[in-house]
């Protein structure tokens, strides 16, 4: 269990640049999608299946938001640094994040 969950949601950003993000609350992760096709089919053909995750909603070239179940620290770390590579497009090893802790 993360300290603070389910009351603290806190959000990822790539430093310098707002468009690259991800929030994390209670079991749901909620991520900048600059895409306008379905994103659990761009998941799948970019192997992040690291994790059990259900894509709850969607905005083309805006958002997707996606229950995560079971909710486990160290697998879904991985599956934010993966997010942040091959769906954001991060250089691996070579970006630094911004974070922001907000008690809901």
């Amino acid at each position: 269990m993360v300290e603070g969950a389910p009351d603290t949601c806190v959000t990822f950003e790539v430093a310098g640049d707002s468009e690259q993000w991800v929030q994390v609350f209670d079991q749901t992760v909620n991520a900048a999608y600059p895409y306008s096709d379905n994103p659990e089919e761009r998941l799948s053909k970019l192997g992040l299946s690291l994790i059990s995750t259900k894509l709850n909603c969607w905005e083309e070239n805006k958002f997707a938001t996606f229950e995560v179940t079971p909710f486990e620290v160290e697998p879904v770390t991985e599956w934010l640094d993966a997010y942040f590579v091959r769906v954001l497009g991060c250089r691996s090893g070579e970006y630094h994040l911004d974070t922001a802790f907000v008690q809901i």
